[in-house]
């Protein structure tokens, strides 16, 4: 059997350092459904996407700048990328990559604009001067 390999978009300095702390994050809140074999295959895929991009809704750099335009979306698709390579169970990567593919562009702004209106999560903040020096 061929691997199945979910192919992201690098990203670098504060951006990754980003990515990091959405994905420890989210990996806690998504952590059980993952485990669930039974779970719709598009309900963990919509649900990866809007734990996601709430929590990059909520996140800040030094407390007051938010993550903007495409490099939230960059970080949006990269960290549900990685929850979904790294937890879905190999057998059925393929398929959820298949619906990843289809859905993932066209919701996320979709989810960014909600997540915009509902802040119901926990702010994370990240302070720049552990990731760079700038």
């Amino acid at each position: 059997m061929d691997e199945v390999v979910i192919h992201t978009e690098p990203l670098k300095g504060v951006n990754l350092a980003i990515a990091d702390k959405i994905y420890n994050e989210s990996r806690k809140c998504l952590g059980e459904l993952f485990l669930h074999p039974s779970i719709d295959d598009t309900v963990l895929v919509l649900k990866t996407l809007t734990t996601v991009a709430s929590l990059m809704e909520v996140t800040k750099v030094n407390n007051d700048q938010r993550i903007r335009g495409s490099a939230k979306k960059e970080i949006v698709l990269y960290v549900s990328r990685k929850l979904v390579t790294e937890l879905v169970s190999r057998l059925h990567v393929d398929r959820i990559d298949g619906l990843f593919e289809r859905v993932s562009h066209d919701f996320i702004e979709i989810f960014i604009d909600f997540a915009k209106n509902n802040k119901v999560l926990h702010k994370i903040s990240v302070p720049c001067s552990s990731i760079c020096s700038c």
